[in-house]
């Protein structure tokens, strides 16, 4: 949800949701969700109008690499979902653990109300800094090995 600009043209709806997890925020403040069963998490259900090659486009963006599922940041697991009218098995994404390095614990993973309180440092960046990270992002490779 952190990124749901990217992706509100695509979708369908969006129902409020718990999950049985355990919320961190990284170095930089991104909220990340641990397999677990240590809090009731706040999430949101959200049905997208997808394809293959925007579900592929969502996996490599979040970290996911079919080729070599061990050296991922991100996993996709199934879990339960619980909303208002039942629980329901889903399909997610979920930060490895073993990752984890200079997080911090999350108490109830509100990440709405966490980044409200401290935003991820993308947030905090200047137009500048912002523009130049994007130049960076549109270098190709052949260009950076020259």
């Amino acid at each position: 949800m952190v990124h749901f600009s990217k992706i509100k043209n695509l979708i369908e709806s969006s129902t409020p949701a718990q999950i049985r997890a355990t919320a961190y925020r990284l170095k930089v403040g991104f909220p990340v969700l641990i397999d677990s069963e240590l809090d009731l998490v706040p999430r949101r259900l959200v049905d997208i109008r997808s394809t293959d090659l925007l579900m592929s486009l969502l996996d490599e963006f979040f970290g996911v690499n079919a080729i070599d599922p061990q050296g991922d940041c991100t996993i996709v697991k199934k879990f339960q979902l619980q909303l208002r009218r039942g629980v329901f098995n889903c399909l997610g994404l979920f930060f490895e653990p073993t990752k984890l390095f200079g997080c911090h614990y999350d108490s109830g993973g509100d990440w709405i109300k966490s980044l409200a309180e401290e935003p991820a440092i993308t947030e905090k960046l200047s137009d500048r800094q912002k523009q130049h990270i994007s130049k960076l992002g549109a270098t190709s490779e052949r260009d950076r090995a020259h």
